[in-house]
């Protein structure tokens, strides 16, 4: 398992960069509504942050918090919130991306 949770982070890596240097999306790449606004905002809070935890623990938050402030959401924002939303919440309760601290085990003998 651990081993295709390296892969999909690679490939999400991997993916073509939609931003400009100036950290501005490109034509094709432009926010069409609130939810893609708040994935634009999560895509460069990862760009900013290469480390997994704060990816985790800040990015995700942080997303998750701009989905729930949209107000009057069309249908297609409401969908899109629930899938992206459902996605981001599994991936924090699961921990996905971080990894477990290890026991210490006492009482061997060494």
């Amino acid at each position: 398992m651990r081993s295709g949770i390296r892969l999909f982070n690679k490939a999400l890596s991997n993916l073509p960069f939609e931003l400009h240097p100036d950290e501005t999306p490109r034509d094709w790449s432009k926010p069409i509504n609130r939810v893609d606004e708040a994935a634009y905002h999560h895509d460069l809070c990862y760009a900013k942050n290469p480390d997994t935890r704060t990816r985790n623990e800040v990015c995700d938050r942080e997303m998750l918090r701009e989905l729930a402030q949209i107000t009057n959401p069309t249908l297609r924002e409401r969908m899109e919130r629930g899938l992206v939303g459902s996605m981001i919440k599994a991936k924090a309760n699961l921990g996905l991306g971080l990894k477990k601290p290890r026991k210490k085990v006492s009482g061997l003998i060494s």
